[in-house]
């Protein structure tokens, strides 16, 4: 169940984190969670418990493994944040294990969305490029009829607009997805985390590690391949990258579950229809039932709290 729990919002997660170097405003309360996850042995421990046979995992070769087999010493929980936080905390959940600062006047930076001439020419150029090899002969412009014969487009004006609308919309989700993570960011770095996150980091480095081993299946590469292809890195740093996100996540996943219970938030039958037809679309599933039955339940609204949550968050920020 964890697995599942971690591997749908981890994927629900990616839209809005990617697997890079997340720079953090203070000191990582949590620098021992990463210290633990990127260790050999552990994760060997978590390869073992989580990977499945759909999976071809790297192998991790001898001179990697520290000497003995005993588990790894979980870390003391962090009472206190490293630094002071600029906000002061208002909440703190019930069990104790988070106290938020006050996300009800957290601000965000808009981005630019407006759309570039340089993306558009450098467009136009890859067709044109695209038509000369489909044609056989080196094209110096686009044409309406080339345009017409090899897209669905009457015209280069036309295929132009469809190019800018591109561009704008491209710009637009890149720009909402900078300004959650700044929002989320915000949030978890002046917040204080008084519980020992280690088993919730795991899992989703667990998650984290074998999607993108399962990309590098797809490719029949290498994990290591993969990653040098795909991120012009070595496995060894994408694996530490990886644990710095599966910290991110783990202490997004509980500010984002305190603030719906500090707002009491509930899932009504009526939002949960409309969740879950978009996690559906979202996932490319048209069986309901199935869908249902490979995540449970309990597993969609888990995930459907947190998306209310961070609605309420999003609805409270403000554009600077």
């Amino acid at each position: 169940m964890k697995k599942i729990i971690a591997g749908f919002f981890v994927m629900t997660m990616l839209l809005v984190l990617c697997a890079c170097e997340n720079k953090r405003s203070q000191k990582d309360p949590y620098e021992n969670v990463i210290e633990l996850a990127t260790d050999a042995r552990a994760v060997a421990d978590v390869d073992e418990k989580y990977a499945t046979a759909d999976f071809a995992d790297p192998e991790i070769s001898d001179d990697e493994m520290p000497d003995g087999s005993a588990e790894p010493e979980p870390s003391e929980p962090t009472a206190e944040p490293t630094e002071e936080p600029e906000d002061p905390y208002f909440y703190t959940k019930k069990d104790g294990s988070v106290s938020l600062c006050n996300y009800n006047e957290v601000s965000y930076h808009k981005q630019n969305t407006e759309a570039e001439d340089t993306e558009l020419q450098k467009k136009l150029d890859e067709t044109r490029e695209a038509v000369s090899k489909m044609e056989g002969k080196e094209l110096t412009e686009l044409t309406d009829e080339l345009v017409a014969k090899y897209y669905e487009y009457k015209s280069v004006a036309a295929l132009k607009d469809a190019y800018k609308k591109m561009i704008e919309e491209s710009k637009e989700e890149k720009a909402e997805t900078a300004y959650k993570n700044e929002i989320l960011s915000y949030i978890v770095d002046n917040s204080c985390f008084n519980s020992d996150l280690t088993e919730k980091s795991c899992t989703y480095y667990a998650s984290l590690y074998s999607y993108y081993n399962a990309q590098a299946v797809t490719k029949n590469m290498s994990f290591d391949q993969y990653v040098e292809e795909a991120y012009g890195t070595n496995a060894a740093d994408f694996k530490k990258n990886i644990a710095k996100d599966a910290t991110e996540l783990a202490c997004r996943t509980e500010a984002l579950l305190a603030i719906a219970e500090a707002e009491k938030i509930e899932i009504t039958d009526e939002i949960y229809e409309a969740k879950i037809k978009l996690y559906m679309e979202k996932f490319g599933y048209t069986d309901r039932e199935l869908f249902e039955k490979e995540y449970s339940k309990d597993v969609i609204e888990f995930n459907i709290l947190q998306d209310l949550a961070f609605d309420y968050v999003l609805g409270k920020a403000r554009s600077v």
